[in-house]
């Protein structure tokens, strides 16, 4: 059967060619695969960046609010303690009398 053979051969180079070619796709199809699994890691590890960065942000911020109550209560502390110190024990008059003598 010379005919069967020679049929043969070529359709075994057409399905040795796809099968390799076949080969070479699944090869380029697994490095995507590993690319985009490298990605998806990068960007899972940079939101977690920017989410631990945000919660600092927040966290100063929080706390520069606070730190500047804190220092209105303080500054109202000290007015109030200022001026009834001074009203309290005499000081506007002896203010006064100083400003008299001095003049």
């Amino acid at each position: 059967m010379p005919g069967t053979s020679e049929v043969n051969t070529p359709m075994n180079e057409i399905v040795q060619d796809h099968e390799r070619r076949i080969v070479l796709l699944e090869k380029t199809v697994e490095k995507m695969e590993n690319g985009m699994l490298k990605i998806e890691n990068t960007v899972l590890a940079e939101g977690r960046e920017q989410r631990a960065m945000l919660q600092e942000v927040i966290k100063y911020s929080f706390d520069d609010q606070q730190h500047k109550r804190d220092n209105k209560t303080k500054l109202k502390q000290l007015t109030f303690t200022t001026i009834s110190s001074l009203l309290g024990t005499g000081g506007v008059v002896f203010l006064i009398i100083q400003w008299l003598l001095g003049q």
